[in-house]
């Protein structure tokens, strides 16, 4: 007997699955949320410094550019002013 189209669009939809395939089990913290107990460990505090390390060279970076947008805008109402 031939499938249904409703059967075989439930086949497309989740493909089976090897049974030897491992599934992955993740332990608490290791899926993005936050860790229970202390948080103080070498690995969070690394962590930290180094976020803290790339948004100081982002806003650094943010800095550079607008001071230049500003230099270029004072440039522009110099020779404006001298039109005038």
């Amino acid at each position: 007997m031939a499938p249904t189209s409703a059967q075989t669009i439930r086949a497309l939809r989740r493909p089976a699955l090897p049974t030897w395939l491992p599934i992955r089990k993740y332990t608490e913290g290791a899926t993005g949320a936050p860790r229970s107990g202390s948080s103080s460990d070498a690995f969070t505090q690394r962590e930290r410094s180094m976020e803290e390390l790339y948004m100081r060279k982002h806003d650094a970076e943010k800095m550079a550019m607008l001071r230049e947008a500003l230099h270029l805008q004072q440039k522009r109402m110099d020779t404006l002013e001298e039109k005038v």
